[in-house]
């Protein structure tokens, strides 16, 4: 689960609960002041109907009863009881309502003064009063119908704003909460785009305290060390390798020129071709470090130049065949009508990287030959170097555009390690790819795919 959905999700559910908790807090509160309220009615009810009916003289049962009815402030269905000490009844206004009681009722009425119980529909308060030396007991039965009204539409509107609220709590968690992290989202991508070839890339930085921009501003002076370490690394790798340069070649001449020699035997002779097989073979190393260090430095826009992807391979195949006249190739291309071969490139570095597989097919094949061959599908242009020889195993496919890694196929072969490495770094370089498969036991193809 992403960070900004975990924090929407628990932020919203906190927020939930607590509307929640505070809706059920606020409904048994108020359930708990109606019946508190309604209590206090039925105990006014009560002590009036029986103040009256016990001061006052010119009050009978009948009055009392008309009373009732025309009270302002009546209770909703109300019915009134009066007991004397006897436990009979004085007064009693429930005609057509049959309120039960019993003695232990209005024994317990005596012990504990007051008690409201419920009864059906109905609220039942009970009073103990004593007058001039006389008991008497009173039960007020009555339906709160407007209090639980109320009541239901507290229920109902807390149901319904705690829907809302938690719906709207979930929204604006999640929308404000990824709007709040976005900076970091942006964060994340540019780094995620951040290379060896874009080192000077730096994030955007603000004059605020927040802790985006604060780790912002950390990464961007963590980037500024990486940058000097790195240049320096390059800085000393191509200036060691163009000294390095000279004094081979100085070498490699003084060598060709002593072999020229006449008072040489064959046993010296060899010994000297072995010495410049191997100054030779240092030089290509130097050369491919060099060259490395220069990838490094180009931009991927200075490649303003158009020019055919098939005749860049031609030239690259020529330029290969003086090296190795005794090598063969052959070149096929799919049958398609709408071949799309002009590309915006760098011909010299493309000359390099086909140049690179094209010797490697030759040299590391059982025959010498290299079979090329063109496809287009879905706007992409694959290239397929192909050739008969010993395959790479698993562990050597994983390792194989590491700089100086060498197979065992390479035995007793010249090479530095570092060819398919400078090819991968020149097609990235021009938004191509390079894969290694195989299709047969004894055929390893090298395949471009280069975006149109």
């Amino acid at each position: 689960m992403k960070l900004q959905t975990r924090i929407a999700v628990a932020t919203s559910a906190f927020f939930s609960a607590i509307l929640i908790t505070a809706s059920l807090i606020i409904y048994i509160q108020f359930a708990e002041f109606r019946k508190v309220e309604f209590e206090s009615r039925l105990e006014e009810k009560a002590l009036s109907s029986v103040r009256l009916l016990v001061n006052v003289k010119e009050v009978d049962k009948q009055l009392l009863k008309l009373i009732d009815k025309n009270t302002i402030h009546t209770l909703y269905n109300e019915k009134t009881i009066i007991f004397d000490n006897r436990y009979k009844i004085i007064y009693n206004s429930a005609d057509d309502v049959v309120i039960s009681w019993k003695s232990e009722d209005l024994e317990e009425l005596k012990e504990s003064k007051t008690f409201l119980k419920k009864q059906g529909i109905y609220e039942v308060y009970g009073l103990y009063f004593r007058s001039n030396s006389e008991e008497y007991f009173v039960l007020v039965a009555a339906e709160d119908k407007y209090g639980f009204r109320k009541l239901l539409f507290l229920r109902y509107l807390l149901i319904a704003t705690c829907l809302v609220g938690t719906a709207l709590v979930w929204i604006f968690s999640i929308y404000g909460i990824r709007n709040m992290l976005k900076p970091l989202l942006m964060f994340q991508q540019k780094i995620t785009n951040i290379s060896d070839q874009n080192l000077n890339m730096r994030l955007e930085e603000t004059n605020s305290l927040n802790e985006i921009n604060l780790m912002t501003r950390a990464f961007n002076q963590m980037m500024n060390r990486i940058e000097n370490a790195y240049m320096k690394q390059q800085e000393f790798t191509a200036n060691a390798s163009h000294e390095l340069q000279t004094p081979l070649a100085r070498i490699i001449m003084q060598i060709e020129n002593l072999h020229e020699e006449e008072i040489h035997t064959e046993a010296t002779k060899n010994y000297l071709d072995n010495i410049k097989a191997d100054a030779s073979e240092m030089a290509d190393l130097i050369h491919s470090l060099l060259l490395l260090t220069k990838l490094n430095n180009i931009a991927q826009e200075a490649f303003s130049e158009i020019k055919r992807i098939d005749e860049v391979l031609f030239d690259a195949i020529q330029e290969n065949k003086l090296r190795m006249p005794y090598a063969t190739i052959d070149f096929s291309m799919d049958e398609s009508d709408n071949y799309e071969l002009e590309i915006p490139c760098n011909e010299s570095l493309l000359k390099i990287a086909f140049g690179n597989l094209i010797k490697n097919a030759w040299l590391y094949s059982i025959n010498a030959h290299c079979s090329i061959r063109f496809s287009q599908s879905k706007g992409k242009l694959s290239i397929s170097f192909m050739s008969t020889g010993e395959l790479l195993s698993s562990n050597e496919r994983l390792l194989l555009f590491q700089p100086f890694m060498r197979g065992k196929n390479t035995h007793n072969k010249p090479g530095s390690g570092l060819g398919l490495r400078i090819t991968q770094r020149i097609l990235a370089y021009h938004n191509a790819r390079i894969a290694y498969f195989s299709q047969a036991q004894d055929q390893n193809i090298f395949k471009v795919t280069i975006s149109m």
